[in-house]
């Protein structure tokens, strides 16, 4: 692929992100209203379980916002210093600066947007 196709490419893929985010958030309001609906004893674990898919869709959103800076031309830099998750940023960072992804692990709760 010609590298004039790269911002084209990037926008496309902005643009998938943003079709999988309206699903990704109604996916976590069911699994929020079924955690309504359960018993006591297995509410927290639906409620880890819809924070996860809400975590989900923040990271999409995330994702989305940075493949759309990029392709427009923004620095990779500037990109990942704009995004919200500190987690996400800071992993892509690392694989940026070629020390390879910095491990997933969990994502701090500062970071997130809880039922945003």
């Amino acid at each position: 692929m010609s590298p004039n196709k790269t911002p084209a490419l990037l926008s496309g893929l902005a643009d998938e992100l943003s079709l999988m985010i309206p699903v990704v958030e109604g996916l976590s309001a069911l699994v929020f209203d079924h955690a309504l609906k359960v018993g006591s004893e297995d509410r927290p674990r639906v409620l880890t379980q819809a924070q996860a898919v809400d975590d989900l869709s923040q990271r999409l959103e995330a994702l989305r916002d940075l493949t759309g800076a990029l392709s427009r031309g923004v620095e990779a830099g500037a990109a990942l210093d704009a995004m919200l998750l500190a987690a996400v940023a800071d992993r892509l960072r690392a694989a940026v600066l070629g020390g390879g992804p910095a491990p997933a692990g969990g994502t701090d709760a500062g970071d997130l947007l809880l039922f945003g």
